[in-house]
């Protein structure tokens, strides 16, 4: 029984050696708990790679690096198939194979096929329960996925791409399922590779594929055991599938622009089963319109994965109710560059916009509803706040390539808490009263100096008419302002700016009650050029209303080619400014009008005479006359 046993040996010499030989690290993967003598062959997990032989081969059907299971992929039902393992040694050796198991599919009609691309085992696993559904009626070869949104997506590298993934899967048939989700591994720290798979502690996502109508649904869980993350011992779920209806609800109000957009899907998605005639116009952001009282449709269908604004009919506010199924709230979408992209939102219930664009902050110049609140993440303003089921909103790139948006998962991402909330009511104007539109254009002022408090107003006007207002809440922060669009179309009249009018600041003082004087530093000075108009204001303690005639000395001076000539009248009138040389002969006529209106002005002269010819360097003398005043004041243009 001597493990050196010699049968020729006659004489025992006392050195018989007595034990079990086998492998005695209990790190091994062919440890042996009876050893007693370890005989130099452990294995270890590390040092392999793993070859698979099916049904006699002599060649491997695969091979599997790092990993101690595999699956055995493409095959029919009840089909029986014979494997055995060898693994490559350190020295490049291939071991004897091992024992052989056999395994044989299951023999019936139903296999996974809609939720059938799932990674490779990698060792790592939940168990994952399913002890019932409810919410549908179940067909025949229903299918249940387990996905993780924001699983490891690459293999046999470290690339960290991160994203949704389906890691496991079965075929539901009221009864219970057990499904085996993969995990993820992650061995860059030690120089090793990322292998796809869920990621433990993320969010447990689950969705049901209805085989006969060919829809897939979110599925909510109710969790039995575990916390409804991957990583737990076991999990036992009920799921409730909200197949039909959701009630989707898109509110539109009077005497605006209503930015809408759905998160189901409707037997009948046609813009003129979905609305009444007490709307006059639906219109995408591609120039597509339904106006039903001229019988115009270029919209068609509705496209769920755009966002629509509207304008009805009358002073009431309308409700249209829509029923249908969920749209997966992770759907993505493409917004374009160069344009105001009006995008669709998802969610059933309200998602903090930190959360919603947050991930894509960088990619985004400004997000605005058509409440005019905006999200401007380059400089920390986000009066959003929350994205709203039924509303719709417009995104504008930062960059020249378009981008695949999508909003995260439920659970994913935490709200931070947004300072906005709490000073968006201190916003509102007390002083204006502001016509809103829901045709929105952006100013956000950067810095205020001058006569400045906390309570006063900023004001935007087109052409003497009020466009947008905002309260100053805080000195120290960038302040949005809201201009409003005009609408005249089919028959409605909203005031409002139009595109290339020109930006008019002024300045309520709460304090002294009444407007003063604001020297505007804007990067644009027309609305609708550009996305967005950025600038600086200058308070002076001048009031806004002149009590006389005054002209001021231009600026710059010397100059070239453009100088800034600023007057003021106190009264409606008739005026005229002109340019003279030095021998008195009238250069350019810069004004000649009969409505110059109350208040500060300014003119530009960019140095050319009334042929649209640049005069020559010198001299020049401007002259302001009307009411029988006359002032003159001289300038320098210089080469």
């Amino acid at each position: 029984e001597a493990l050196n046993y010699d049968p020729n040996v006659t004489i025992a010499d006392e050195s018989c050696i007595y034990g079990i030989l086998g492998c005695t690290d209990p790190e091994a993967l062919n440890y042996n708990p009876e050893a007693t003598l370890d005989d130099g062959y452990c294995m270890y997990p590390q040092e392999f790679t793993f070859y698979v032989y099916r049904d006699g081969d002599t060649n491997p059907l695969d091979s599997v690096f790092e990993m101690y299971s595999y699956s055995d992929s493409d095959l029919g039902a009840g089909e029986t198939h014979c494997y055995t393992v060898t693994a490559i040694l350190e020295n490049g050796t291939e071991t004897d194979h091992s024992n052989e198991m056999c395994a044989t599919t299951p023999d019936v009609g139903c296999t996974l096929d809609f939720y059938a691309d799932l990674p490779s085992a990698t060792g790592e696993a939940s168990l994952i329960i399913v002890q019932g559904v409810i919410g549908i009626e179940v067909g025949e070869c229903d299918e249940i996925g387990v996905f993780d949104a924001n699983a490891i997506l690459n293999s046999g590298n470290c690339d960290n791409d991160l994203g949704e993934l389906l890691v496991g899967a079965g075929v539901w048939e009221s009864e219970q399922l057990a499904i085996t989700a993969v995990g993820s591994l992650d061995y860059c720290d030690i120089g090793g590779n990322q292998f796809p798979g869920y990621v433990v502690g993320n969010p447990i996502i689950f969705k049901y594929y209805h085989a006969a109508s060919g829809v897939e649904y979110l599925a909510d869980a109710t969790f039995l055991a575990g916390n409804g993350t991957f990583g737990q011992i076991i999990t036992s779920v009920v799921l409730q599938i909200t197949a039909c209806c959701i009630d989707n609800i898109i509110t539109l109000n009077p005497f605006m622009n209503n930015m809408f957009s759905t998160n189901i899907l409707v037997d009948d998605p046609s813009v003129s089963h979905m609305f009444s005639d007490e709307v006059l116009i639906v219109q995408n952001d591609t120039g597509d319109f339904y106006v039903p009282q001229y019988g115009i449709d270029m919209i068609g269908d509705l496209d769920y994965l755009e966002g629509y604004a509207a304008f009805i009919n009358g002073s009431n506010t309308l409700e249209f109710e829509f029923t249908g199924s969920q749209i997966d709230q992770v759907t993505p979408f493409t917004v374009n560059p160069f344009m105001s992209d009006m995008i669709p939102y998802f969610g059933r219930t309200t998602m903090p916009s930190s959360v919603a664009f947050g991930p894509f902050d960088d990619d985004i110049l400004f997000v605005y509803n058509d409440s005019g609140e905006f999200y401007v993440p380059s400089y920390g303003i986000d009066l959003i706040n929350n994205l709203v089921p039924g509303e719709g909103y417009v995104m504008f790139l930062n960059g020249a390539s378009p981008i695949e948006f999508s909003y995260p998962a439920d659970g994913l991402a935490s709200p931070i808490a947004n300072e906005w909330d709490a000073l968006k009511p201190g916003l509102v104007s007390q002083h204006y009263d502001v016509v809103k539109t829901g045709i929105v254009y952006p100013i956000i002022i950067t810095d205020i100096q001058g006569d400045v408090a906390v309570g006063d107003e900023i004001a935007v006007y087109a052409h003497g008419t009020l466009v947008g207002a905002t309260r100053v809440v805080d000195t120290g922060r960038p302040l949005p302002v809201t201009a409003w669009g005009e609408i005249d179309q089919l028959g409605i009249d909203v005031p409002g700016y139009t595109t290339g009018d020109a930006i008019e600041i002024r300045y309520w003082s709460q304090s002294q009650k009444t407007e003063l004087i604001v020297s505007a530093d804007l990067d644009g000075e027309y609305f609708g050029l550009s996305p967005l108009t950025i600038g600086r204001l200058v308070v002076h303690s001048d009031s806004l209303v002149p009590t006389q005639f005054s002209l001021s000395q231009n600026y710059p001076n010397p100059f070239n080619p453009n100088t800034t000539i600023e007057f003021s009248v106190p009264h409606p009138t008739s005026l005229t400014i002109s340019i003279y040389d030095i021998t008195g002969k009238e250069i350019r006529n810069l004004i000649d009008d009969t409505g110059i209106v109350q208040g500060y002005h300014n003119v530009i002269w960019d140095g050319l005479d009334n042929n649209g010819q640049l005069v020559s360097a010198g001299l020049y003398i401007y002259t302001m006359t009307t009411e029988g005043v006359s002032v003159s004041r001289k300038m320098i243009l210089m080469k």
